[in-house]
């Protein structure tokens, strides 16, 4: 049975979550507001590409640990593996909140994003 290598699974989701982290970005260099939210649809649909983005990376992470893991060695060091598991818990707090932004943002509105970005911002 084939099993994916961590190498160049890693590899994939470095490329991928650098071209939707700049995909994210492209925009805001043309736009003076990039917060703004006189469209909805478009605001969303560059926070899914945000959070594509970060589903990526923490792929991305996930492949790090498990290239040394499956092994049986801890090349890493407490340190490195500390980063490790700080960079998923990261990536996973930004996809949490990026869905919380997407999902109820098309469910309830504008106003919604708004106070989901009031509450959230503090977390920043």
């Amino acid at each position: 049975m084939y099993s994916l290598n961590p190498i160049r699974v890693g590899a994939v989701a470095a490329i991928l979550a650098g071209v939707f982290i700049a995909g994210h970005g492209i925009p805001t260099m043309f736009d003076g507001t990039p917060r703004d939210l006189d469209s909805p649809a478009l605001y969303l649909m560059m926070e899914s590409i945000f959070g594509a983005g970060y589903a990526a990376l923490l792929i991305l992470f996930v492949s790090f640990l498990r290239l040394r893991t499956g092994r049986g060695t801890n090349v890493y060091g407490r340190l490195g593996r500390v980063g490790a598991y700080a960079g998923v818990i990261g990536s996973v707090c930004i996809i949490v909140k990026t869905l919380l932004i997407v999902v109820l943002g098309a469910t309830f509105g504008t106003q919604a994003v708004k106070d989901i970005m009031v509450v959230l911002g503090a977390l920043y």
